[in-house]
């Protein structure tokens, strides 16, 4: 059928629009324009289906008077004369709320056709057809297409006259979807569109949301309706007299008081409340009060279970079991899925790129494919900022982190000093010198490289990446090696223990006397709504204040490096560390090549206008390095060697064959083909297990963070399900909805 597959998708947000509450701020033109419009479909859907349910209620009623579906002799007529039923027992209690979009629904569960070889559903077939089951969707879809030709149609376009040209740009995609609705020329191709307008921009959680909603009004429908005809039969009741006559009188009036408070709600949004006073008002007072004397208690339980109250409390809690246990299981599992799914869909360009930059072999086809992911990685970080949050709220902490940034650089500096001395006096020692063991050797080697980084990091002011690698080049596992027992008391007997505890005992103090007080000092400056953003950070700064070692700073300072930190952040600034140490690798030795090539005695040999150019770029890029100090300019200096050094005279083959051949011995006496090699190897390896490694655990990282945000959401639901008692269940369920 037709025309219900539009309401069905309308009906599956209408009473998300009956429940939510309405926004407390006015919207803006912009928003406004789509609601409007929403507004107006939703008024013309429910126009169309208030007269197509006209006609279906009619349909049934004539159905039911048909001899053979009357007397329903077997199971696929007895269901079908049930279906029938239902819808008309369902009718008046749907359209009391106004519900017309979800009773189409309920109509198409009901009733509808099957092609089948069966005698009887082919009856039915062809008893729908003869009752006008055909002539009803055809009428529904003839009053829909005319209904978004003549009435929907040019109300968006007398709405979009009233929008200006910026909020016009802002309303492309919608102004998109109407010019192809415009080509609609049937029903088919209009709904289509329409599913399309009415479930943009809904989220997963909304989605959800929705949902839960739906259910909940549905069953508090279900529950309040049948009390409400249940409590009718009580007063008419013959035995309902036989109460005594102060606790029927107090009874009548109560029940009065409910039924008439009942019929004038028709806001859905209120039945939550009406259930709750059917329990309170009637049920706790009268039928679970065991201080009423036994024989009215006794007549009032029986009269309300004769009126069906057992069997509808039995049934609600069936029906509430199993959408906690099944239906809504299995949507929660979806959720989580498909919330998995999209963050996965969003991150499709970088993760892509990534693939595609592991699946090329060219060096130069790889180096440029990196830019794209690294550009990439970069753009999804850069959001607006938000206009109504406080400069302060965003500052503290950053303020916070400069201040221990800077402290932290002036410990390490003192520390790497005393830790550069203490490598070179290593080095000193014969046994060490000698390095006749691969322990030995590895030992040496890890010193070497550590002084000859030194000046490097120093320059350009990396001493906490310094101090990290002193660390690992100096640490000695714990071992019955001979040569690890000799190096271990070699490193102490030099002063190491001394050089560890004075960096921690000056940490300690940078912590208790400077950044705890400036702590303090930021704080007072906030205003009490910024205080009251800040939860997080005083929580942490609580901790700190109780700690007592260094261990304890170094764990908490870790967590408030990380705060606030998403996995998106983690791998930028990883991959942003990886590419400035490679970029001063390369700069470094780019630097000393140029250098000895100035001095290469076979130099002066270049012809001499040639040599004269050479000299003077070689000269810039060395004078330009020396005075950078910013690590960040790095990159610009790669392409001022490649372009001004490289290209230019290295790979240019415009220039004489013996001077271009002699400046590439040259280059490549002083290791330029070597440091290219070297290059290609680190970046290689880069991008093949460090990186890859890491993207690998940035995919499971955002997989945790996505759930992460609806921990509290998920969590709720499953102590729900681990719960068996009905009354504890469904107090559970309404801390989960409003979760939720």
């Amino acid at each position: 059928m037709k025309l219900v597959y539009t309401v069905i998708r309308w009906g599956l947000i209408q009473l998300l629009m009956l429940i939510k509450p309405l926004p407390a701020t006015p919207l803006n033109n912009t928003n406004a324009f789509k609601e409007q419009l929403f507004d107006f479909y939703r008024e013309g859907l429910k126009s169309i289906s208030t007269n197509f349910l006209y006609e279906a209620n009619n349909l049934c009623k004539q159905l039911l008077k048909v001899e053979r579906v009357e007397q329903a002799l077997t199971p696929i007529l007895k269901e079908f004369k049930k279906n029938i039923t239902d819808f008309l027992h369902d009718y008046p209690m749907y359209k009391h709320y106004n519900l017309v979009n979800e009773l189409a629904l309920l109509f198409d569960e009901k009733i509808h056709e099957t092609y089948s070889d069966n005698k009887d559903l082919q009856y039915i077939w062809e008893l729908l057809q003869e009752q006008g089951y055909d002539n009803i969707n055809m009428n529904y879809e003839s009053e829909y297409e005319k209904f978004i030709k003549e009435n929907f149609i040019p109300k968006f376009q007398e709405l979009k006259a009233q929008l200006s040209p910026q909020e016009l740009k802002q309303q492309y995609v919608l102004l998109n979807w109407f010019n192809k609705l415009k080509r609609c020329t049937n029903y088919d191709c209009m709904s289509k569109y329409f599913t399309v307008f009415v479930l943009k921009d809904q989220t997963l959680k909304e989605e959800l949301q929705e949902y839960v909603q739906d259910q909940l009004g549905f069953f508090n429908m279900f529950y309040c309706y049948t009390a409400f005809e249940l409590l009718q039969a009580v007063l008419k009741d013959p035995k309902f007299p036989q109460i005594s006559t102060p606790l029927k009188h107090h009874l009548t009036i109560d029940i009065n008081e409910y039924l008439m408070r009942f019929e004038i709600n028709d806001d859905i949004n209120k039945l939550q409340t009406e259930f709750e006073l059917f329990n309170s008002i009637i049920l706790q007072k009268y039928y679970f009060n065991m201080d009423i004397p036994y024989e009215d208690h006794n007549l009032i339980v029986q009269i309300f279970n004769v009126h069906g109250y057992a069997k509808l409390y039995l049934d609600y809690e069936i029906k509430f079991k199993n959408l906690i246990d099944h239906v809504l299981s299995k949507k929660i599992n979806k959720f989580k899925a498909d919330i998995i799914r999209q963050t996965m869909e969003r991150e499709k360009p970088l993760l892509d790129s990534f693939e595609k930059l592991k699946n090329l072999n060219n060096y130069y086809d790889r180096f440029e494919e990196f830019w794209n992911f690294y550009n990439l990685l970069n753009l999804f970080l850069i959001k607006p900022l938000q206009a109504s949050t406080p400069v302060h709220t965003t500052s503290l902490k950053d303020k916070l982190l400069d201040f221990y940034g800077k402290g932290l650089n002036s410990i390490s500096e003192s520390f790497l000093k005393k830790a550069n001395d203490l490598c070179k006096e290593l080095l000193k020692d014969e046994k060490i010198q000698k390095a006749s063991t691969p322990i030995l050797k590895e030992f040496k080697k890890n010193l070497t490289d550590f002084l000859h980084d030194y000046p490097k990091f120093k320059h350009y002011g990396l001493v906490n990446p310094l101090a990290i690698i002193f660390d690992e080049k100096l640490k000695v596992p714990l071992s019955r090696s001979k040569d690890f027992q000799y190096i271990w008391e070699l490193i102490r007997k030099n002063g190491y223990d001394a050089l560890n505890m004075d960096y921690e005992s000056e940490y300690k103090r940078f912590i208790e006397q400077k950044f705890i007080p400036k702590f303090k000092e930021l704080k007072a400056q906030l205003s009490p709504q910024e205080l009251g953003q800040q939860d997080d950070l005083f929580n942490w700064f609580r901790q700190l204040e109780r700690c007592k070692d260094n261990v304890c700073l170094y764990d908490l300072f870790t967590t408030f490096v990380l705060l606030d930190r998403t996995p998106k952040n983690e791998l930028q600034e990883y991959v942003d560390n990886k590419l400035a140490k490679l970029n001063m690798f390369y700069c470094y030795a780019a630097y000393d090549i140029l250098k000895n090539v100035l001095k290469d005695s076979k130099f002066t040999q270049i012809s001499s206008p040639l040599m004269q150019y050479l000299t003077i770029d070689i000269n810039e890029f060395t004078m330009n390095f020396e005075y950078n100090e910013d690590i960040d300019d790095l990159q610009s200096e790669i392409e001022t060697f490649n372009e001004n050094i490289l290209q230019k005279y290295y790979y240019n083959t415009d220039i004489p064959n013996k001077d271009h051949k002699l400046i590439v011995d040259i280059f490549n006496a002083h290791g330029y083909a070597k440091l290219f090699l070297k290059y290609q190897l680190k970046f290689n390896n880069f991008i093949d297990n460090e990186l890859s490694n890491k993207i690998l655990e940035y995919k499971t990282k955002i997989i945790e963070e996505t759930l992460a945000k609806e921990q509290k959401m998920l969590k709720s639901f499953e102590d729900l399900k681990s719960l068996n008692d009905s009354s504890m269940r469904y107090e559970k369920f309404i801390k989960f909805y409003n979760l939720l």
